[in-house]
């Protein structure tokens, strides 16, 4: 792990491998900010980005199994006070989760302006801005990755259950898992870092507060592990935390031949050192990145973060992951 962070020349790294509920490897370097000597720990709390979406995914299956709402309700339905563009108003729920909304992916400008748009009148106006007019593509056609499908699903959550995202996942999540490490926006102790030539700078901030569904969470990995562990046991028939129903759903895949994305959120593919179907994510708010593979039929969990953004970043945490499933891959 060492060698890899000083190849890239990053803050620091962390690696975690599970394997049938079991962590074989744990592994952390470098500091928690540049400029200062305090050493990270797998204490210690990263930011995790977009891996934040099969949190919400699997919030909503919550949601939907205490009869909130269901996973093909319309958002005519579920929005019965918005003048929705016509070509929203058959689209079902599920269809955010899956990236088949029609939601434009990236947007600088819309980005920009929904910067300042905070709190639950933010929330609103983010999502009226998007649901009132046409989308981008025809819903269900194209497979777009949109973060704006997941910033819609969690305030149509926040609507059905009457309180906030955040409060949600502590109550439904969080707290029922022991993730006590686990936040919104920045984390607590670990900075962020950007590249300003070939040295990395500390930053502070963190997307907008609107972007929570889609990409705010911060905790540990022992804590994250909680989290994939039970995605993994569900999957796997030994977990009671959902219905089995609700597990085959957060691992169904869109039915399109050009499809990537399951209801819960994770790209899957189908890969030999697997032995059938992986799961994976990515995530960063530009200045940390995270990493992550499920893989069911090996009954294994790669994870990788780093406190840095960027190309290498992504390198990094992609190489920490070849070598853990290198050593760590099994047969069932």
């Amino acid at each position: 792990m060492q060698g890899i962070s000083t190849r890239y020349n990053l803050p620091a790294l962390g690696a975690v491998t599970i394997q049938k509920d079991k962590v074989m490897e744990e592994s952390f370097s470098g500091i928690r900010r540049a400029g200062e000597p305090a050493p990270v720990t797998s204490e210690d709390a990263f930011h995790l980005g977009s891996c934040t979406k099969p949190m919400t995914a699997t919030l909503a299956a919550i949601l939907i199994e205490e009869n909130k709402l269901q996973w093909k309700q319309t958002l005519s339905s579920l929005l019965p006070d918005i003048e929705l563009h016509p070509s929203f108003k058959e689209l079902p729920f599920e269809l955010l989760l899956v990236h088949r909304s029609g939601l434009t992916g990236e947007d600088d400008s819309l980005f920009q302006k929904i910067r300042s748009m905070n709190g639950m009148n933010g929330k609103e106006a983010v999502m009226k801005e998007l649901l009132t007019k046409a989308p981008l593509y025809s819903p269900g056609t194209m497979n777009v990755y949109s973060n704006y499908g997941y910033i819609i699903a969690g305030r149509i959550l926040e609507r059905m259950a009457g309180k906030t995202f955040e409060t949600l996942m502590k109550e439904k999540l969080f707290t029922p898992l022991g993730m006590n490490s686990c936040g919104f926006g920045p984390a607590p102790e670990v900075s962020g870092h950007v590249k300003n030539g070939d040295v990395y700078v500390p930053v502070s901030g963190d997307n907008p507060e609107t972007f929570g569904p889609a990409g705010r969470v911060h905790c540990n990995l022992k804590d994250w592990g909680k989290f994939l562990s039970m995605l993994l046991s569900g999957w796997k028939g030994s977990s009671y935390f959902l219905s089995q129903s609700s597990f085959r759903k957060l691992q169904e895949v869109y039915p399109a031949s050009d499809s990537e994305f399951s209801y819960g959120g994770w790209k899957v593919v189908n890969r030999s050192w697997a032995k059938g179907n992986a799961f994976t994510h990515t995530g960063s708010n530009t200045a940390n990145y995270a990493n992550v593979w499920i893989a069911p039929d090996i009954n294994s969990i790669f994870m990788s973060v780093t406190n840095a953004g960027g190309e290498d970043a992504f390198k990094a945490t992609d190489s920490a992951i070849s070598n853990m499933i290198r050593t760590y891959q099994i047969s069932e």
